[in-house]
């Protein structure tokens, strides 16, 4: 049976007193009374930019909204905004199916989509930033994110 160290999110083999990658002392019966404070800064970072693209979205709904062609993806990417901000207060309270949700591509490819044909270069500016920044991140740290819904679940 292995369990997570709390300092640094090693995988232990249970039995250990100490860290092998960290050297921070461990409960040998493998019971985590927190999650680690690597994971914890993962959670932090990943809301952090969450939150960014919360603004950036905000912004290219004013600007597409100012020309009568981009009003629908404008609109559209207000209430992107809004559900984002809201997700990433929440993913602090309760880190649970954070992979999953970021997992599939397909809103993503309906907001790049909807900004291509109805909005114009800054929307498709927003979903880049979203697949490279925020997406890539979660893939990134599957692991963390794993942990971390075992420990809030």
């Amino acid at each position: 049976m292995s369990y997570v160290c709390p300092n640094c999110g090693e995988t232990l083999e249970s039995g250990l007193s100490f860290c092998t990658k960290c050297g921070a002392a461990v409960d040998p019966m493998g019971a985590q009374s927190q999650p680690s404070k690597q994971d914890l800064a993962v959670l932090q970072e990943l809301s952090r930019r969450i939150e960014f693209e919360s603004k950036l979205w905000v912004i290219i709904g004013v600007l597409q909204c100012i020309s009568l062609v981009g009003i629908i993806a404008g609109t559209y990417n207000f209430i992107t905004a809004s559900k984002n901000k809201k997700y990433a207060d929440d993913i602090l309270k309760r880190p649970v199916g954070i992979y999953n949700a970021f997992d599939s591509l397909n809103s993503w490819i309906i907001t790049l989509l909807l900004n291509v044909f109805l909005g114009s270069i800054v929307g498709i500016i927003g979903s880049v930033y979203n697949y490279m920044s925020v997406r890539d991140y979660v893939k990134k740290n599957k692991d963390a994110f794993d942990r971390l819904e075992r420990y809030y679940k």
